[in-house]
């Protein structure tokens, strides 16, 4: 095979490599790239989802509603005012 038809090494571009390492050329490029994905130099964006207070918030705002309405069944909202002692 000629020498540019051989995928090479993802980190130091090497063409000759040994087997039990692919796609890197040895375990040392294998250990390094290990490395930077243990340390964090390498990372996969991502978007977290929203969670379920955030997915609530969403639909009361479509919904018109108020955020400072307690909608507690526990204690529902009263228009009384608390004595102050």
């Amino acid at each position: 095979k000629p020498p540019h038809s051989m995928p090479l090494c993802p980190l130091c571009k090497q063409a000759e490599r040994v087997e039990a390492y692919r796609p890197f050329c040895s375990k040392k490029c294998a250990d390094i790239d290990l490395h930077h994905w243990l340390s964090g130099a390498y990372t996969i964006p991502a978007t977290e989802p929203p969670d379920e207070w955030e997915l609530e918030m969403a639909e009361k705002e479509e919904q018109g509603e108020d955020e400072t309405q307690n909608s507690d069944p526990i204690y529902p909202p009263t228009d009384e005012k608390p004595e102050l002692h």
